[in-house]
């Protein structure tokens, strides 16, 4: 009776391919919550990028007159004045000079991975929208807000 004292190659092979199972199904499932774990960092990182973007140029429009707010080209580009300070939109960086008066002073990045900046001015009414991220990633997330300027 030799044969009773351990495992057979066929049990050997059963158990290594179940345990081979196992894993992957292990491993896919960590590399699932990898993925969704860098959606969503990327997802508030835009979402943190666009709030504190559209709420620095909302407080700036809120103190601004109408005579204090006009829509320029500066470097080729649309931007928007508010008082001394303009804000446009160049390759995914929303841009903001905070003495657009002064020939000298230079832009200087307000918030990253910025797809689109569009204002409008309507008389007393500025609407200005902020969208980052990527509709095909996931992580696309846009503000629209609208201001009724002072006097």
């Amino acid at each position: 009776m030799h044969g009773d004292k351990g495992y057979s190659l066929v049990e050997l092979l059963a158990a290594l391919a179940i345990l081979t199972v196992v894993i992957g199904v292990g491993y896919s499932i960590y590399l699932m919550s990898v993925k969704g774990y860098t959606l969503e960092v990327s997802r508030v990182e835009v979402q943190q990028n666009v709030r504190s973007a559209a709420s620095y140029i909302q407080r700036k429009l809120l103190t601004a007159s109408e005579g204090e707010v006009s829509i320029e080209k500066r470097d080729g580009l649309e931007t928007l004045r508010v008082k001394d300070e303009c804000f446009n939109l160049k390759d995914k960086t929303l841009r903001v000079n905070l003495d657009c008066g002064s020939s000298k002073s230079p832009f200087s990045p307000l918030a990253e991975g910025i797809e689109e900046f569009t204002f409008k001015k309507d008389g007393k009414k500025v609407e200005v929208t902020i969208a980052g991220g990527n509709q095909e990633r996931g992580d696309y997330f846009a503000i629209t807000f609208e201001v009724l300027l002072r006097r």
